[in-house]
């Protein structure tokens, strides 16, 4: 569509990777496109799914949810899961090491996106499986912990030894 116009055209200047949605995954392996497909500036990236539970419950249902994850990893696709709670959070890891004990895959590289409530016992899985947190900006923890590391160091050596403009953030 939009994009592979604006490429042709020229004015696709830096680039480009779309992410498929749950949805669109049956189409790209139906249509014989691999993972990252693309070329020039625009390539396919990860299988976005969005676990959600405004309706009171997780959808996707966890089940289904394993199953949606399982064909993506199994493509050979990254999934990157968008997570908001502890418990589609919870659902998203389940998925992902249901994927990976059912078809096991090196380097999978899978994410849960926007990862802001994240329990130590869940924070120790992710790590286990491999899986990578990606922060929403709201999640200032690991800005914060360099802050402190930086006092530290300063007050250690001394406010002569470092520029405290080194560390701002």
């Amino acid at each position: 569509g939009t994009f592979l116009r604006m490429q042709r055209e020229g004015h696709l200047r830096q680039r480009t990777t779309l992410m498929l949605g749950d949805d669109g995954l049956p189409q790209a392996l139906e249509a014989g496109l691999p993972p990252y497909h693309g070329e020039g500036l625009l390539h396919l990236g990860p299988v976005k799914i969005i676990v959600d539970e405004t309706t009171g419950d997780i959808y996707p249902n966890p089940e289904v949810l394993k199953e949606q994850v399982l064909m993506a990893h199994r493509a050979g696709f990254q999934v990157a899961l968008h997570t908001l709670t502890p418990e589609t959070l919870q659902a998203a890891v389940d998925a992902i090491e249901y994927a990976q004990r059912s078809h096991p895959r090196p380097d999978a590289r899978h994410r849960v996106e926007h990862c802001s409530v994240c329990p130590p016992e869940v924070a120790r899985r992710l790590q286990q499986l491999g899986i990578a947190k990606v922060l929403d900006s709201t999640d200032t923890s690991a800005v914060d912990a360099l802050k402190q590391e930086a006092e530290k160091k300063i007050k250690a050596f001394g406010n002569n030894s470092f520029s405290r403009d080194a560390y701002k953030y």
